[in-house]
């Protein structure tokens, strides 16, 4: 990690800036290409779903996101996305501390042909199962949850 300034800001439908929304979507083309959130997409979830939103900023650049929804009991986590040139660096360990500090169950699913399934594994969170043929590639998808009574 570099000693530049980093800042973690939630937002969510009451606080989120609509050049936020756009700059997420762009970073969503960059690195989930066929697999994205586009702006419109976003603008639904945070009005509709009550989407919330870790943003990691480095010298005030947009550099990492976490799309979540905050229940009662648990997180749900939709999307954590890294700019490629930060990857590998720790600012998603970053964004999984943050979640973790609610002090609730975390939920996230992530496709078998991913190769972040490790990095949920290192960040403690346990394979609960899997769902067959539950993305658009039929790819299955892997449920990982992190639970505070465990850790």
């Amino acid at each position: 990690m570099s000693n530049n300034q980093h800042l973690i800001i939630l937002r969510n439908k009451q606080n989120i800036l609509e050049a936020e929304i756009k700059q997420i979507a762009e970073l969503e083309k960059q690195l989930f290409f066929n697999n994205c959130y586009e702006t419109q997409d976003l603008l639904k979830l945070f009005n509709e779903a009550n989407l919330n939103c870790l943003c990691l900023y480095e010298n005030q650049i947009l550099i990492a996101y976490c799309l979540f929804t905050n229940e009662i009991e648990m997180i749900d986590v939709y999307k954590i996305g890294v700019v490629k040139s930060f990857q590998q660096k720790g600012f998603g360990n970053l964004l999984i501390k943050e979640l973790k500090s609610f002090n609730k169950t975390i939920l996230i699913e992530v496709s078998d042909r991913d190769a972040t399934q490790n990095f949920y594994l290192k960040n403690g969170f346990l394979k609960l199962g899997v769902r067959k043929n539950y993305y658009w590639d039929k790819s299955n998808a892997i449920v990982f949850k992190w639970d505070p009574q465990i850790f």
